[in-house]
């Protein structure tokens, strides 16, 4: 078998949790070309990998992490975040999964928090990716050559995993 090329999609996607009456996950995708908005169809693709890079804008206003890592709103976080990987675990059963957070100024807290979720889940297909400068580059948006480092450090971890046909 030819080794995977390691590329990204474009997809715009947004997920939203409901608490309240159970953990689910829609997404709505757009199209970049055209910006026609679609509901996504998880049954029509499997991906290899996913990767889930959220956490770091819930510090906004209230950076709970930093100020009470063992406080309600923390636990809650990590509860709701181990179950939004159990909920993609069902969703995409063989894919492995990739946690991750990036660059942009952030408390170790939250990636303390996703470290917390994928040892809980005790899935070995479940990993959590730390940048070598992880939270601590720009406090904005990402610049281009800090995307194109944390490209090449995400690619580095996914031919790590021994996943076949991502060796180097």
């Amino acid at each position: 078998m030819k080794n995977k090329k390691i590329v990204s999609m474009i997809v715009m996607f947004s997920i939203f949790i409901n608490i309240i009456s159970g953990l689910h996950i829609d997404a709505q995708a757009e199209n970049t070309e055209n910006s026609e908005t679609y509901l996504w169809d998880f049954s029509k693709y499997t991906p290899d990998i996913v990767i889930v890079a959220i956490g770091q804008n819930d510090s906004h206003p209230d950076d709970y992490m930093k100020t009470d890592y063992e406080g309600e709103k923390a636990k809650n976080w990590r509860t709701h975040y181990r179950q939004f990987l159990a909920k993609l675990r069902e969703t995409y059963p063989d894919a492995w999964i990739v946690c991750c957070t990036t660059l942009l100024q952030h408390d170790i807290g939250w990636d303390m928090s996703i470290d917390q979720a994928v040892q809980d889940l005790g899935d070995k297909k479940v990993s959590h990716c730390v940048f070598k400068r992880n939270g601590k580059a720009t406090p904005g948006h990402l610049r281009i050559p800090e995307a194109e480092e944390m490209a090449k450090e995400l690619c580095h971890h996914i031919r790590t995993l021994g996943i076949e046909g991502y060796e180097d």
